[in-house]
């Protein structure tokens, strides 16, 4: 009996409890062709406040980048199941500068039964 899964938590399963989100739609605008889910901490980043707002970046813009590293990402690592890549999100800085941020992101292939899918998450959602 050793071994034997008694349980298994799958990206569907934390789609439909509000842990990730499908992107799957702008992920084909991409390029990417399975089924693809971001963590709540990668949509918090690539939502926009007010002022960054005002300053032109835009939520699907943001996705849009994060989408294509990740894209990128997957065509060039060695791994089979998992990919870091970084991406560079512009933020309205006080008396209207510009400041640039680098993040860190992970790219991991899943397979929830369902078929292979992408779930892009940060490093301390792993």
């Amino acid at each position: 009996m050793d071994g034997d899964i008694i349980y298994t938590y799958t990206a569907r399963d934390a789609e439909r409890d509000g842990i990730l989100r499908n992107v799957s739609k702008p992920a084909r605008e991409a390029g990417i062709r399975v089924p693809t889910r971001i963590s709540l901490g990668v949509h918090e980043l690539c939502t926009p406040n007010i002022a960054d707002r005002h300053a032109g970046q835009s939520y699907r813009g943001r996705l849009w980048d994060v989408l294509n590293m990740a894209r990128w990402a997957a065509l060039t690592n060695r791994d089979d199941y998992m990919a870091e890549f970084e991406v560079i999100v512009g933020h309205a800085a006080p008396g209207g500068t510009w400041r640039q941020d680098t993040h860190t992101l992970w790219l991991f292939l899943e397979d929830d039964g369902a078929g292979p899918g992408f779930v892009i998450c940060k490093p301390e959602e792993r």
